[in-house]
């Protein structure tokens, strides 16, 4: 949200907005993830309660991932015990492992049963274009196109990057509300997917368009849609990924 909010120091201003808000009610408590040394710091003299949760730093509670198959499998443990718990989940990317600990932290702030949790976890199958595998008749596709942000943009890829699954082609959506920082951010997506060498790429949206590339960009989703028609994609691992500004989920019927 850099357009609305003019640079990342404005989007920490308003969020410190928000701890300042909850320091002046009574018995208030924030979920905080542990790795984000800037919430660590804008949390600090705060007067409020803190669970924390953390991947590479520890927290209250600690997680790893322990396989991509392509779904996320992860364990968990809390901060004084040695035993770690297994959840398998039916979601697709390591970058959802912190909301599965948020998710655990909640769940055991409220007494939930440990064996409820997981298998609440286990059980959660994403129907919003969220982190979503869909096998059809022609292809694997992974679906994430209902938002996109540089941080999540590159999370995605570079998990798709780390997927076994051959012939594995890209369709990226132009991320929207970037402000000053529009063009430089869609330049180092494009960086990395350059890297990656996947079999094929598509763009889609004029943030992308409007650079310098040597992958075939269109500046909407109905143009695509005209192109695959007539070379349609077949036995390929998709990773589908944008803004909901771009609506690739019109894309889903011709693949």
């Amino acid at each position: 949200h850099i357009e609305g909010f003019g640079s990342i120091e404005g989007v920490k201003r308003t969020k410190e907005e928000l701890y300042l808000f909850l320091s002046q009610q009574k018995n208030s408590l924030i979920f905080r993830f542990a790795d984000d040394d800037n919430l660590k710091e804008l949390s600090k003299n705060k007067d409020f309660n803190q669970i924390t949760y953390g991947i590479e730093k520890e927290g209250d509670i600690t997680g790893r991932v322990t396989s991509l198959t392509p779904f996320l499998h992860f364990e968990w443990k809390r901060k004084d015990d040695s035993d770690y718990h297994q959840v398998d989940t039916q979601l697709i990317g390591s970058y959802n492992l912190p909301n599965f600990l948020a998710a655990v932290s909640i769940g055991l702030y409220f007494k939930i049963p440990l064996q409820d949790i997981n298998q609440a976890l286990t059980n959660y199958t994403p129907q919003n274009n969220r982190s979503q595998l869909k096998k059809t008749e022609k292809n694997t596709l992974i679906i994430d196109a209902y938002n996109a942000n540089p941080t999540s943009m590159q999370a995605s890829l570079k998990n798709f990057m780390e997927l076994p699954q051959p012939h594995k082609i890209v369709i990226l959506g132009a991320m929207g509300e970037l402000g000053s920082i529009n063009q430089e951010e869609h330049s180092k997506i494009l960086n990395l997917v350059e890297k990656a060498h996947f079999e094929e790429v598509f763009l889609v949206g004029q943030n992308f368009k409007s650079l310098e590339s040597k992958y075939p960009s269109y500046l909407t989703t109905e143009e695509l849609i005209q192109h695959l028609q007539k070379h349609p994609l077949q036995n390929k691992t998709i990773l589908i990924k944008g803004s909901r500004s771009v609506h690739l989920e019109k894309i889903l019927p011709i693949l």
